[in-house]
């Protein structure tokens, strides 16, 4: 392996026990600057060799102690590499938001044909106040869920230019840019999926007044029917962000796991040389 020769007498010197075996990667490059990871390996579970201590070289064979450079090199040799499969899945996961956005955008008018005006002005003119209240305070939710998808996807614009980037060369301003931009995500899509749910709370409420106060009969039965198929709708909805926030977290937990790694790595480093 390159580099492996060259740099025999200086991982002779570094402190590692009988039951270690090393391996070394290389040239890896930060700000035009080549280094070389030298990896400690020990078999653990199931006879599966894992990492105990990570040792960063310079091209010169001289071991890099701070920890600003260290950190950088073995973040981005931890985390695993993104693929063209998570290109594909961000790309469609923006189309599936802007479906849902129409989705929200058209409930304003109308929910499943039943138009929400109509009974709101039926309510106004029988001098129901809560039904009133209730459903202009749905359609308040509807433009803040609004808002809440197009900020979200304005924040996968910016992803998308960082998967890119990393496609093309791994970059340790880019991979802690890109983790936070998938924070923002996460973020924003829970925030749609609280909202969400405290619209259910108020399609609750709406329905129980409507049946209670037995509007037109027939005009009830219609907005019901409107009701329960646009909930059949919201549920599908819910399932959709779920698993978009579900593969965030798993990202973030990688990442995560990843960067506590450095430090573990970098504090045995030190007592081996």
């Amino acid at each position: 392996m390159e580099g492996s020769e060259r740099f025999t007498d200086v991982i002779s010197r570094i402190l590692h026990s009988e039951d270690e075996v090393w391996s070394i990667n290389g040239p890896l490059f930060l700000n035009d600057k080549p280094y070389w990871s030298i990896h400690f390996m020990r078999r653990g579970v199931f006879k599966k060799f894992c990492e105990v201590a990570i040792v960063i070289l310079n091209e010169n064979g001289e071991i890099i102690r701070e920890w600003e450079v260290y950190e950088k090199i073995v973040l981005i040799e931890l985390m695993p590499k993104l693929s063209e499969k998570f290109a594909v899945l961000h790309s469609n996961e923006m189309s599936e938001l802007s479906r849902i956005l129409k989705f929200f955008q058209g409930s304003k008018e109308s929910i499943h044909g039943f138009r929400i005006d109509t009974l709101i002005q039926e309510a106004k003119k029988r001098g129901i106040n809560e039904l009133v209240h209730l459903l202009e305070s749905f359609i308040e939710q509807l433009l803040e869920i609004e808002k809440d998808i197009s900020k979200v996807l304005k924040y996968m614009e910016d992803t998308v230019r960082s998967v890119d980037e990393l496609l093309r060369k791994d970059e340790y301003s880019t991979l802690i840019r890109f983790a936070q931009e998938i924070s923002f995500e996460k973020e924003g899509i829970e925030n749609i999926r609280r909202k969400i749910s405290d619209q259910a709370h108020i399609i609750f409420y709406v329905v129980n007044i409507v049946r209670e106060l037995g509007m037109r009969k027939e005009e009830s039965r219609k907005f019901i029917e409107s009701i329960n198929a646009y909930v059949s709708s919201i549920r599908q909805v819910r399932k959709k962000i779920d698993q978009m926030i579900k593969t965030r977290q798993f990202i973030l937990n990688i990442f995560n796991e990843r960067r506590s790694m450095v430090g573990k790595f970098y504090k045995e480093m030190l007592k081996r040389t």
